[in-house]
């Protein structure tokens, strides 16, 4: 465990409350690549009320999900670039074209 010590697991869902984002992805990427075992982070507030932290749509990052939309994405390879020096003195930005 991130923290040291040990834990015993469940069948089902288990709860671990730690105090840092950071140590629950160590964890998590022990218990995905070790185990195959997914798993959710989420924050707790006084009200009741949950965030989810990771995943944030409930898919993981490395999958495949028809709803998510690419942020940054460019549907060409590298070597379509545009080159910086064409686009230096135009106000854009290189990832913009």
């Amino acid at each position: 465990m991130p923290t040291g010590g040990a834990a015993i697991m469940r069948e089902g869902p288990n709860l671990l409350k730690l105090a840092r984002k950071e140590q629950c992805l160590a964890l998590g990427t022990r218990l995905r690549s070790k185990y195959k075992i997914t798993y959710q982070f989420y924050r707790v507030f006084p009200n009741g009320e949950v965030q989810y932290l990771h995943p944030k749509d409930g898919v993981y990052p490395e999958k495949a999900n028809p709803g998510r939309e690419g942020v940054g994405l460019n549907m060409r390879s590298i070597g379509k670039n545009v080159s910086p020096i064409e686009v230096k003195f135009t106000g854009k930005q290189s990832y913009d074209l």
